[in-house]
């Protein structure tokens, strides 16, 4: 299983459907947007994650999309990253249980 920062599996789990980035910056526990940035830019690196579209034109994004406005796109989560989540939810009911 790959590394992740407790940010990293918050965002994993926010990722059910495509989200746009404010709406994943409001969701996380993180005050400062550009450590949710940066975590963001990690996860599709990883193949976590991916851009989905650009929330102005609606326009669906293919490979290229421009990281410096991260802030203008939707994000979902990759198969990679769907696996993760999976293991996630499956890690935190484990410790539910046996709590």
């Amino acid at each position: 299983m790959e590394e992740l920062s407790d940010l990293g599996k918050e965002i994993i789990l926010l990722l059910v459907f495509e989200e746009a980035f404010d709406n994943i910056m409001a969701e996380t526990k993180e005050p400062n947007k550009h450590a949710v940035k940066d975590e963001l830019r990690s996860l599709i690196v990883k193949d976590l994650a991916k851009p989905a579209g650009e929330i102005e034109s609606g326009l669906r994004q293919s490979f290229i999309y421009d990281s410096d406005r991260m802030f203008e796109y939707t994000y979902c989560l990759t198969a990679k990253g769907y696996q993760m989540m999976e293991i996630l939810i499956q890690k935190k009911n484990h410790r539910f249980k046996n709590n």
